[in-house]
């Protein structure tokens, strides 16, 4: 919708179609660039018709909220040209740099396509000879990321995570150890994983005084409040794996460290695959006489 204080009727509207492209710098900041092109806006009660394009260019930050929704801001300036035709078929021509600013919100779809709404405003589009007006905009549009957001979690039913009772007068032999290791972002069990996972599930079996505990990790990759939750679900995943296999969910306990507890540094590949694991910890439980 234009707005001008020099106009007493009705402001006029119109709709506006666009396309941008940009690149994204972190998971919070972006640079785009993009084209508006503005159905003909046209003043009835003066007969003035404008043809108004632009290109537009801001800087944009967003603000999680939650892992798959942010508030973003975008800063930038506008190049608009203008094509004001009146009543008497006389034509005249504009065009200029004007501020324009953004404000709305992003939900993330899948880790590649996200709905964007907002609201933006373009300070004084026009000139002295086709007059000035500032823009006043309600958008929507889709986006779509070559880069997967690894921000993105997808909305899944949380199971109740399985706790093992504490019994008195036990005594604690020395626990047995091991651990598998996961794809990135990723908490499903590979072949290789359930392998690793067979023996100490034969260990579960053979002797039903031990019991398990499943402590889910992962590197720093995404923010802290999705990685505790994706270490969850990691040590959910083996949980699952020895309950499928007959092993009594009283036997089993999980816990979820997130990225606070890395077993090498993360500045390397090599180093942030071997954090994104699940530590098996294995004790037997003797009764004290």
């Amino acid at each position: 919708m234009s707005d001008d204080n020099n106009y007493d009727y009705d402001k006029p509207d119109s709709g506006l179609f666009g396309i941008s492209g940009g690149v994204a710098f972190d998971k919070n900041w972006r640079w785009d660039i993009g084209y508006q092109y503005w159905s003909k806006i046209k003043a009835n009660a003066t007969e003035i018709e404008l043809d108004i394009s632009l290109i537009e260019s801001a800087l944009r930050y967003d603000w999680y909220i939650s892992d798959n929704t942010s508030i973003y801001g975008r800063l930038g300036f506008s190049y608009w040209t203008i094509d004001k035709q009146n009543l008497s078929g006389n034509n005249t021509d504009a065009s200029g740099l004007s501020p324009l600013s953004e404000l709305g919100i992003s939900y993330s779809l899948s880790q590649n396509i996200s709905i964007n709404t907002g609201y933006q405003y373009i300070d004084e589009i026009g000139s002295y000879n086709t007059g000035k007006f500032d823009s006043h905009s309600f958008v929507v549009g889709i986006s779509y990321s070559f880069v997967k957001n690894k921000n993105y979690v997808p909305i899944i039913t949380n199971k109740k995570p399985v706790s093992i009772p504490v019994y008195k007068k036990t005594i604690v032999e020395k626990p047995e150890s091991s651990q598998v290791t996961f794809a990135l972002n990723n908490n499903t069990l590979t072949n290789n994983a359930k392998s690793l996972l067979e023996e100490p599930l034969s260990i579960l079996k053979e002797d039903l005084r031990t019991t398990v505990l499943i402590v889910g990790h992962t590197d720093s990759s995404g923010s802290e409040y999705h990685n505790q939750k994706l270490s969850v679900r990691r040590a959910q995943s083996c949980a699952d794996f020895f309950i499928k296999n007959g092993i009594d969910v009283q036997r089993i306990s999980i816990k979820g460290k997130g990225e606070i507890m890395p077993f090498t540094s993360n500045k390397t590949k090599e180093g942030r695959s071997k954090n994104r694991r699940v530590e098996i910890v294995i004790s037997k439980n003797k009764e004290s006489f």
